[in-house]
């Protein structure tokens, strides 16, 4: 198989997996709050299809305890369509690093070698951070 096989193949399954996590998202959340095909390919290039769909699921679970919160005159704190995605992408971080946990050690690696490396003017690090 070549190069431009293997990339269509990949575009092909990229596509079919957005689909089945933009049911679940239209299933669990609301509609209005869909993010963009973008959105669901970063993910999909970050993490695996279930690992993605985990990070979803997770958010509607959420949503759900922030509604039952606030009908309850619990919770005063809105959720909207971004805390909704950074939230999902949360979890889909934490359950990769629980999932494969060496790869802590190989950011970690990453950037201590990036230690001392010549930095783009403007993203100086600040002492005590």
């Amino acid at each position: 198989m070549d190069q431009i096989e293997a990339m269509r193949q990949r575009i092909a399954k990229l596509k079919a997996e957005t689909a089945s996590l933009k049911e679940v998202w239209l299933t669990m959340l609301p509609a209005e709050w869909l993010p963009t095909d973008r959105q669901f390919m970063v993910w999909l290039n970050i993490y695996d299809f279930h690992t993605t769909a985990y990070g979803i699921e997770t958010a509607s679970q959420r949503l759900n305890k922030k509604e039952c919160d606030a009908e309850q005159g619990n919770d005063e704190i809105q959720w909207d369509k971004n805390e909704c995605v950074r939230f999902a992408s949360g979890v889909m971080k934490q359950q990769q690093f629980r999932d494969n946990p060496g790869k802590d050690k190989m950011q970690d690696k990453l950037y201590a070698a990036m230690e001392g490396a010549p930095r783009a003017k403007g993203f100086e690090v600040e002492e005590g951070i």
